[in-house]
Order: C-alpha cells, then structure tokens, then sequence
C-alpha cells in the first residue's frame, strides 16, 4: 500500500515537472525574442553635425560600409574640403580592410533651373573617378531613373538616413535633416530596397574637362543655336 502511495505521489511530481518544463522552454523559445529584442537607437542629427557624425562612424566601421547618394560633389584642389574628408575616410577605410561600395546617381536634369556650382562641379563624375582610382567599387544608377537616397548603411547595423548629399551646400548652408539609427532590421531592409536599383559602370573621362560659362547652356544663341542647326557633336558635351 505505501509502495503503491509513492509510486502515485511520484508520478504526479513527474507531471508537475513535466508541464513546468514545458512551459519554460514555450516561454523562452516563443517569447524570449520579444522580450530581449533591442530597441532601435535613434539620434537626431542637426545639420551642423552631420560631417562630424558621418565621419566619426565611418572611421569607427569594422566590416562594411555601402554608400548610396544622389550627389557626392568633390573639389580636387580642396582636399581639406568636408565632402574631401568623407571621401577619403572611405578609401581609408577600404584600406584598412573594411569592404566599402558606392553607388551614385548619374542625372543631370536639365528641365529644371540649373545653378553655376551645379555645372562647374560635374556631379558625380569626379567622386566616381576618385573612388574608383582607389579601388572603391562604385557604381551608377541607370541614366533613366534618379537615385535620390541619401543613405550610409554601415556594418549593416548604422544607418545615417535624411536630406544632406555630400556637397558643400549641404553640408555648410543648408537647413537639413537627419538622423543616425542602429538597427539591424531597418539596415537590412534598406539594403533589400537598394539591391533593386540597376546599376552601370561609366568609362572614366579620357580628356579634361573645358570650363564654359552658364550662358553657353541656357541662352538660344549658343547652344541652342547648335541643337537648331542638328550638329549631334552638342551631345558630347560634359559640363564641369
């Protein structure tokens, strides 16, 4: 009788064990995820802190850095420039191991009001030859569609996301807006989103460019004169 009363007292301990284990492990599988996931971090970034923020996590990325902006606008003779420095922490960063791709978009809308610094800074072609002379893989988007983002993917964690293109206007005069976000997921999607933007190389310029002044594209009588009179040699030309 008292062999019989353990041998019940004793499976019914068993059970009890039994469904508390089952419902740790139910716990901790199903819920733990939830529970431990990581916030992500937001930091406003004002628009006279954008350089100093950007390059800071640029210098401070491990593994991988992908670059997608509208307008990267370098100036050759002013390596002490802001846009210079970003560009260079790049090639730096490649240097020291990190992988690093840019892409960049190669349109120049010329429907719309164009401004001096716009023409004398060639948009993206200078940033391209640069990086790719330093071994940077980068990259146009098609000639059909912009690339409008403006995005710093780093170790597919850091995202810098907002307004600023890497110009001197940008990143001295205007008001813009930004922000600096650790997010493993948002980084992820990002880059899902971007893989979709067809991309091209471009030949590299084999001569330099000639300087010509604002009026030469927007007055009738110079280079208009030339597109009435069907010369196709126009559409050779690069402005700087």
């Amino acid at each position: 009788m008292l062999s019989n009363f353990k041998l019940i007292f004793t499976r019914g301990i068993n059970k009890k064990i039994i469904r508390r284990i089952s419902i740790f492990i139910f716990a901790f599988v199903f819920l733990t995820p939830t529970v431990l996931a990581q916030e992500p971090e937001v930091k406003h970034i004002p628009s006279f802190q954008y350089f100093e923020a950007t390059l800071n996590e640029i210098n401070q990325a491990k593994e991988s850095i992908q670059v997608f902006m509208y307008l990267i606008s370098i100036f050759p003779d002013q390596p002490e420039s802001q846009v210079n420095k970003l560009v260079e922490a790049l090639i730096k960063a490649k240097d020291r191991g990190v992988t690093v791709r840019v892409i960049l978009d190669q349109n120049l809308d010329f429907t719309e009001e164009i401004h001096e610094e716009a023409l004398y800074q060639n948009k993206n072609q200078a940033s391209y030859e640069l990086l790719k002379r330093n071994g940077i893989p980068v990259f146009f988007d098609e000639a059909q569609v912009y690339t409008h983002a403006k995005a710093i993917i780093i170790d597919e964690e850091t995202v810098i996301l907002g307004s600023t293109n890497w110009s001197k206007a940008a990143l001295t005069r205007n008001n813009e807006a930004n922000a600096l976000i650790r997010s493993k997921e948002l980084a992820r999607n990002l880059l899902d989103d971007l893989k979709r933007v067809k991309l091209q190389e471009v030949p590299a310029l084999l001569t330099p460019g000639v300087r010509f002044p604002e009026d030469f594209l927007l007055k009738k009588n110079f280079l208009g004169e030339m597109v009435s009179r069907g010369d196709e040699r126009v559409f050779g030309i690069h402005p700087i």
